[in-house]
């Protein structure tokens, strides 16, 4: 993601990087939004009931990067927020955490009055 600050229904690209030695498995449909709240990242609803996706298992192997594209649902509310995938695993079959698979965090804000 090139700019720090992005607008409530803003589509934003990013790279999904593999920075480990081993394969890992995901679906880029499993992208949630998390709202900094003091220490903690907290998962936001999506207002529109989330996206229309497949369910293809994809593989990403060590050093490979993926492009993926997420529109800020209407309604967001303004503040730090983060991308993280969900349902990643790793080749010895263990879940990765948000932590492990999120985006660096960056501004929302409110887009300006029409």
């Amino acid at each position: 993601m090139a700019s720090e600050t992005y607008l409530v229904g803003e589509e934003i690209t990013g790279t999904v990087r593999n920075t480990s030695t081993g394969v890992i498995y995901l679906n880029t449909c499993f992208l949630q939004l998390e709202h900094q709240v003091r220490h903690r990242w907290v998962v936001l609803p999506n207002p529109k009931g989330g996206r229309v996706c497949t369910t293809q298992l994809n593989s990403l192997g060590p050093g490979s990067e993926s492009t993926i594209s997420f529109r800020i649902p209407e309604g967001t509310s303004p503040g730090r927020v983060r991308l993280a995938l969900v349902g990643v695993w790793d080749a010895s079959d263990r879940p990765l955490t948000s932590n492990d698979t999120a985006s660096h965090s960056f501004s929302l804000a409110a887009p300006p009055p029409p």
